[in-house]
Protein backbone atom coordinates (compact mmCIF):
# COMPACT_ATOMS: atom_id res chain seq x y z
CA UNK A 1 0.00 0.00 0.00
CA UNK A 2 2.81 2.45 0.80
CA UNK A 3 4.33 1.73 -2.58
CA UNK A 4 1.01 2.61 -4.26
CA UNK A 5 0.78 5.81 -2.21
CA UNK A 6 4.32 6.85 -3.11
CA UNK A 7 3.74 6.19 -6.81
CA UNK A 8 0.45 8.09 -6.77
CA UNK A 9 1.97 11.14 -5.07
CA UNK A 10 4.94 11.04 -7.43
CA UNK A 11 2.70 10.90 -10.50
CA UNK A 12 0.49 13.76 -9.29
CA UNK A 13 3.54 15.91 -8.59
CA UNK A 14 5.19 15.06 -11.90
CA UNK A 15 2.03 15.92 -13.81
CA UNK A 16 1.75 19.25 -12.02
CA UNK A 17 5.44 20.02 -12.61
CA UNK A 18 5.18 19.06 -16.28
CA UNK A 19 2.05 21.15 -16.69
CA UNK A 20 3.68 24.24 -15.20
CA UNK A 21 7.04 23.71 -16.97
CA UNK A 22 9.13 24.23 -13.85
CA UNK A 23 12.08 21.99 -13.21
CA UNK A 24 11.69 19.22 -10.66
CA UNK A 25 15.47 19.41 -10.13
CA UNK A 26 15.18 23.05 -9.03
CA UNK A 27 12.44 22.10 -6.61
CA UNK A 28 14.49 19.24 -5.15
CA UNK A 29 17.27 21.69 -4.36
CA UNK A 30 14.81 23.38 -2.00
CA UNK A 31 14.66 20.36 0.31
CA UNK A 32 17.17 22.06 2.63
CA UNK A 33 14.71 24.96 2.98
CA UNK A 34 12.00 22.46 3.82
CA UNK A 35 14.08 20.86 6.58
CA UNK A 36 15.09 24.21 8.02
CA UNK A 37 11.50 25.50 7.97
CA UNK A 38 10.24 22.33 9.67
CA UNK A 39 12.88 22.79 12.38
CA UNK A 40 11.71 26.38 12.90
CA UNK A 41 8.16 25.16 13.39
CA UNK A 42 9.21 22.45 15.83
CA UNK A 43 11.22 25.03 17.79
CA UNK A 44 7.97 26.96 18.31
CA UNK A 45 5.78 23.87 18.73
CA UNK A 46 7.69 20.76 19.76
CA UNK A 47 4.62 18.54 19.39
CA UNK A 48 4.20 19.28 15.65
CA UNK A 49 4.61 16.17 13.54
CA UNK A 50 5.97 16.06 10.01
CA UNK A 51 2.50 15.16 8.72
CA UNK A 52 1.00 18.21 10.43
CA UNK A 53 3.72 20.36 8.88
CA UNK A 54 2.96 19.03 5.37
CA UNK A 55 -0.76 19.45 5.94
CA UNK A 56 -0.26 23.05 7.03
CA UNK A 57 1.99 23.99 4.13
CA UNK A 58 0.68 21.92 1.23
CA UNK A 59 -2.94 20.94 1.81
CA UNK A 60 -4.47 23.89 3.65
CA UNK A 61 -5.12 27.26 2.09
CA UNK A 62 -2.04 29.50 2.03
CA UNK A 63 -2.07 32.01 4.89
CA UNK A 64 -0.26 35.35 4.58
CA UNK A 65 1.30 35.26 8.04
CA UNK A 66 4.68 36.29 9.47
CA UNK A 67 6.54 33.42 7.78
CA UNK A 68 4.77 33.65 4.41
CA UNK A 69 8.04 34.50 2.60
CA UNK A 70 9.68 31.40 4.09
CA UNK A 71 6.65 29.29 3.15
CA UNK A 72 7.03 30.33 -0.48
CA UNK A 73 10.64 29.07 -0.52
CA UNK A 74 9.49 25.49 0.09
CA UNK A 75 9.59 22.97 -2.76
CA UNK A 76 6.59 23.12 -5.12
CA UNK A 77 5.21 26.15 -3.30
CA UNK A 78 6.14 29.43 -4.95
CA UNK A 79 5.05 28.93 -8.52
CA UNK A 80 1.83 27.79 -10.09
CA UNK A 81 -0.44 27.72 -7.07
CA UNK A 82 -3.42 26.74 -9.23
CA UNK A 83 -1.70 23.51 -10.33
CA UNK A 84 -0.71 22.76 -6.73
CA UNK A 85 -4.29 23.25 -5.47
CA UNK A 86 -5.64 21.07 -8.28
CA UNK A 87 -3.12 18.33 -7.41
CA UNK A 88 -4.10 18.47 -3.73
CA UNK A 89 -7.81 18.28 -4.50
CA UNK A 90 -7.27 15.44 -6.96
CA UNK A 91 -5.22 13.54 -4.41
CA UNK A 92 -7.82 13.75 -1.65
CA UNK A 93 -10.76 13.16 -3.99
CA UNK A 94 -9.37 9.85 -5.22
CA UNK A 95 -7.30 8.72 -2.24
CA UNK A 96 -10.07 6.71 -0.57
CA UNK A 97 -11.16 4.92 -3.71
CA UNK A 98 -7.64 4.05 -4.89
CA UNK A 99 -6.31 2.85 -1.56
CA UNK A 100 -9.63 1.64 -0.14
CA UNK A 101 -9.29 3.62 3.08
CA UNK A 102 -12.35 3.43 5.28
Amino acid sequence: MLKKLFIYILVVQMVSVTACRCSIINELFKVAELIEHYQQHTDHNSSMTLLEFFDMHYFQETVHDADYADDMKLPFKAEHKLIQEFSSQLFFKHFNSIFQVS
